[in-house]
């Protein structure tokens, strides 16, 4: 195992793929693993990486087809890419390049690098130094920091420190914050304390305690998606007050509405965010199935038609619908919220008193 494969195997219950000089196929298998962490080793140009496939054969890929690949991959934590010009957009926008193209794909965490020429050495140092302090527990912010100190000792007169650029797509920046404890042992634990149980005649109590420790965990697991789903839907809405803030110029006058920029802004809106939250409903079913989703939906086909016919005064209406809505979903989803909260503590009130009788 390589020097960086042995410091990335040191971080608990994190699994990762190593990529060097990957083609389409290659990556495309490694995602199909789950893995918590790539690592893309190979070259790069502004908003482009260059894939090489078994036969050496060259392709360049753009920020948004390399994007598509990670839709919908809810096991990736973080991405590095240890490729030259990886932190540059070749139009020269901030909101362009592969580290957002990355972010809006769903992937929390982006470390990319921003010169068009990166020396090995640099990046093999500062990758190590990112592992080390992710694996210590460290946050991902605190953790990019930790290699950049490490370049910026050697020398402040180089750009070598600043070469790394994090991109973050979470509010939370404990990217890799699992669970430490291995299943097997628990298992095992659990297997003993049910024999001790049969032994001693406790085993009904032992068995209620079993049925009320997975409900509870089921609630929790409910709890973690509620606050997933909402965090999604204010990003969202945040998006979307951009399309909000182009309507009210009309003041209630369709002749008025900015038709042309409210059109290009609904498109990003539908190309970017919109994306990014189908992405994260689809993989869960318990959101694809719900009503809100069904009926936000519904209420973007209407938009979309509204807008190819030019229909201005029901497409005002519509906009303003689909705020009134997007309200009231939120709303909606922080009542669930608070109230799986509030349930959750009733039940674990309920559920301690049975670990005195088991």
């Amino acid at each position: 195992m390589s020097l960086l494969g042995q410091v990335l195997a040191a971080i608990p219950d994190v699994s990762f793929s190593i990529l060097k000089n990957p083609d389409n196929e290659a990556i495309q298998t490694e995602l199909q693993k789950e893995p918590h962490v790539i690592h893309y080793l190979g070259h790069g140009t502004s908003s482009q990486l260059v894939l090489v496939d078994k036969d050496n054969h060259v392709k360049l890929i753009n920020d948004q087809e390399f994007g598509a690949l990670f839709l919908g991959r809810r096991s990736v934590r973080l991405v590095v890419l240890n490729a030259c010009a990886s932190a540059q957009a070749g139009n020269g926008s901030l909101f362009s390049g592969m580290g957002p193209a990355l972010v809006k794909a769903g992937v929390p965490a982006v470390v990319a690098m921003q010169y068009p020429t990166v020396q090995l050495q640099t990046a093999s140092r500062f990758s190590r130094a990112l592992y080390r302090a992710l694996a210590s527990g460290r946050q991902v912010d605190a953790a990019v920091n930790e290699g950049r100190n490490l370049l910026a000792s050697d020398s402040m007169t180089t750009r070598d420190w600043s070469t790394p650029v994090l991109y973050l797509g979470t509010r939370s920046r404990r990217i890799l914050d699992f669970q430490s404890d291995n299943q097997e042992v628990v298992e095992k634990a659990w297997e003993t304390m049910r024999f001790a149980a049969e032994q001693s005649g406790s085993l009904p109590a032992l068995t209620q305690l079993s049925q009320r420790f997975q409900a509870l965990a089921e609630k929790h697991r409910t709890l973690r998606l509620l606050r997933e789903t909402d965090n999604q839907l204010q990003d969202f809405r945040a998006a979307s007050s951009h399309v909000y803030s182009l309507l009210a110029k009309a003041q209630g006058n369709p002749a008025a509405l900015p038709f042309s920029d409210i059109s290009s802004a609904w498109a990003a809106l539908k190309q970017d965010q919109w994306q990014k939250l189908r992405a994260f409903v689809e993989a869960h079913k318990e959101t694809r199935e719900a009503d809100w989703y069904v009926r936000l939906r519904e209420k973007h086909a209407t938009i979309d038609a509204l807008i190819e016919r030019i229909a201005l005064g029901d497409l005002q209406k519509e906009l303003n619908s689909h705020k009134e809505l997007l309200a009231y979903i939120e709303a909606q989803v922080t009542q669930q919220l608070g109230n799986t909260i509030a349930d959750l503590v009733s039940f674990s009130d309920q559920t301690l008193p049975l670990l005195s009788t088991a």
